[in-house]
């Protein structure tokens, strides 16, 4: 892979955790419709596979992915919550 799509990856990497946030801010602090509730948690849960790309990564290629991920973490950290809030809910059929 030419180094090229390799930052591009990254760059994605920490765009969806930026749209992430930027529709959960949407759709929780301005409750603003946006996209369906399930859609968000679908997408927020969908992030945890960017660690994945750890694994396809060279060995010299992990620390730039760890930097990635960790500011893909800082993005969603808000989010958080209430990803937990919903996973429990939709998983136990109640809110912690």
């Amino acid at each position: 892979m030419t180094a090229s799509p390799r930052i591009w990856t990254r760059v994605v990497c920490v765009v969806h955790a930026t749209a992430v946030s930027f529709l959960w801010y949407m759709l929780f602090l301005l409750d603003k419709d946006v996209i369906a509730t399930r859609v968000w948690i679908g997408m927020a849960a969908g992030w945890l596979l960017w660690f994945i790309a750890i694994g396809f990564s060279g060995r010299s290629r992990r620390l730039a992915w760890c930097v990635t991920l960790v500011v893909g973490l800082v993005v969603l950290a808000p989010t958080f919550s209430t990803l937990y809030s919903f996973a429990v809910w939709q998983l136990k059929g109640f809110a912690p």
